[in-house]
Order: structure tokens, then sequence, then C-alpha cells
């Protein structure tokens, strides 16, 4: 995409009292090659200052939108981005947390193999950040089948909204949800696969930083995780729902030690792998011949089923 057929690109950054770090986010959006953009800053109540620190340095850019979160829409970096969204004027809306950062060809990447493959919607992997220390994850290949939950968690591939742009409409059709305070990213793209063409791009050109004392990636909010699994559970395969309920058991005893949520989890790997075992086994007993391929199945399905526990081992 030429300089001269640039289409406007909305970039939306929530933000909450991030003042120490959100001009990182901000430089590195003034920084792209890809030259039309605007940016809309979403505040979700901040009381640092934020608001103040960013009219002062950037109030007379006429690209920069700040918004506030109105009282009756619901707290949280959500809303702040749907808000975005809704006053976006951008044929391509991309995001960006606010203490996170892009290299300077991330919308020019991104936007080039969201129109040379003709979707909708694209997403990478990333680099994750700790103070100096730089750590690639990079993710497999997704290609728009509609089955991005097994990619999630069978594969246990990553999902990152700094990481998305896609266009504008179907973006505003399918939201963020506001009701939900973690899985937030893929609760998005789970929802946006079932409707539109969402894929992967293989480079990394976002920096994630984890030192952030508030970030919500890095929390246990297990009302949202429940709220997450009754939207999404029937969608997820065994495997991709043992993934999942392993690496939240996994946060939980880190986090909060054997807790009342840590065991409830684990009961639920322990019912999810007696159900899987008793339907392979139902599998078995329906093969009429015992040959070589079968005895091939019957030894694929007990690595299926002892995959969960093997996984859990660690927590028990």
């Amino acid at each position: 995409m030429t300089t001269e057929n640039q289409e406007l690109v909305s970039v939306v950054l929530p933000t909450y009292n991030r003042v120490s770090v959100v001009d990182r986010a901000i430089k590195s959006v003034f920084s792209q090659t890809y030259n039309n953009w605007e940016l809309l800053i979403v505040d979700d109540g901040s009381t640092d200052g934020t608001q103040m620190f960013i009219e002062n340095k950037y109030g007379d850019d006429q690209r920069i939108q700040f918004l506030n979160r109105p009282s009756n829409r619901a707290k949280g970096a959500n809303a702040c981005r749907n808000i975005g969204i809704e006053h976006a004027r951008g044929s391509y809306i991309a995001f960006l947390d606010s203490d996170d950062r892009w290299t300077k060809e991330h919308l020019t990447i991104k936007l080039n193999y969201l129109i040379n493959n003709k979707a909708d919607a694209v997403f990478s992997g990333f680099y994750y950040q700790r103070n100096d220390r730089m750590i690639p994850r990079n993710i497999k290949e997704y290609r728009g089948c509609k089955e991005i939950g097994g990619y999630i968690y069978e594969k246990k591939e990553a999902t990152s909204t700094p990481t998305i742009v896609c266009k504008r409409i179907p973006c505003l059709n399918i939201k963020f949800d506001e009701e939900l305070q973690k899985h937030q990213d893929r609760d998005f793209v789970i929802r946006f696969d079932q409707f539109y063409k969402i894929m992967s791009e293989p480079s990394l050109t976002v920096h994630v930083f984890t030192d952030s004392t508030n970030r919500i990636s890095l929390s246990i909010n297990h009302e949202s995780t429940n709220y997450f699994l009754k939207k999404h559970a029937t969608k997820l395969s065994s495997d991709a729902l043992g993934n999942f309920y392993v690496s939240i058991a996994k946060a939980t005893i880190l986090r909060e030690g054997k807790s009342e949520d840590y065991y409830k989890y684990r009961e639920q790997i322990f019912s999810l792998a007696k159900k899987t075992y008793w339907k392979n086994h139902m599998q078995i007993l329906d093969i009429p011949l015992l040959g070589p391929s079968v005895f091939k199945m019957i030894y694929t399905i007990f690595q299926q089923t002892r995959k969960i526990y093997r996984q859990f081992k660690a927590l028990i």
C-alpha cells in the first residue's frame, strides 16, 4: 500500500492510571511508517493526571482524540475499546494497550498482509518484554478456518489484543464483551472467527511489557473465567477444554495456593478426563476387527486420554 492511497487507520488505546508509561505507547504510534492514522485514547477514569499529561503534550495534534468512558458504561478496557471503535473514522482499526508498544513497521506489515490475503482481521505473535529482556512468542499459522478455539487451546497458541488489526465494519459488528474482565482477546477472536476471516501474520511487531503492576493478563478473575467458559465451552474440544482448565489451575495455585477455586478447576479436569476415557473406551468396543491399524488407534486413544493427567501431574 503506497503512501498516496493509504486509507485511514483508527488506533484505539484504552488506558487507566498509566501516566508513567502511556507515552511509550503513543510514541510508537507516531513512529509508524504508515502515516495515515488517528489515535483515540479512551480513559477508564484515571486519577493519576493522565488526561492533563496527554492534553499538555499532544493537545494541538488534530490526529489525537482523548475520550473519557461515560459513567453509564461498564468499567474496564473492553468498554473503552468499544467506545474507541464507535468513534473511529478509519477503514481499519488497530488496538494498542497503554503499557505496550509497536515497532515502526507494525501497521504497514499487518495491513499489507490483511489486504493481500483478503482477510477481515489479522493477529500475530509478539515479544514479551520484561525490563531489558526480550522473549519472542512466535505462533503457528492460522488461515481462518472457523476453528480458532482449537488453535488457541489445543495447539496452545497465543492471541494478544495489541497485535490485532481489523476492518472497521466487522469490528463494529463484533466488538468486545464489556462484561468480561479477562480472556477478552480470546473471546473477541473466537466470536470474530465465526462470522469473518481472521488470519495469523508471522511478524513480531508488538512488545508486550509484563512488568506492569496492574496488567489484567497477569491477574486471576474467576468470575470472568466462568463467564468465558459458559460462552465457549461447547465450542471447544475435550483437549482444548482440558488445556484451558490446566492453565487456569496452574495460574491459580501460583497466585492463590490450593484455594477453593483451585480445587474446583482440578475437579473439572478429572471429570473431563474420565468422560474422555469412557467416550474413547466405547469407541474401542465398536471396533469389529483387531488388526494392526486398530491397535494403533487404541494406542493413540490411550495416549490422548492420559494427556490431561500428565499435564496436571505437577499440581496434584
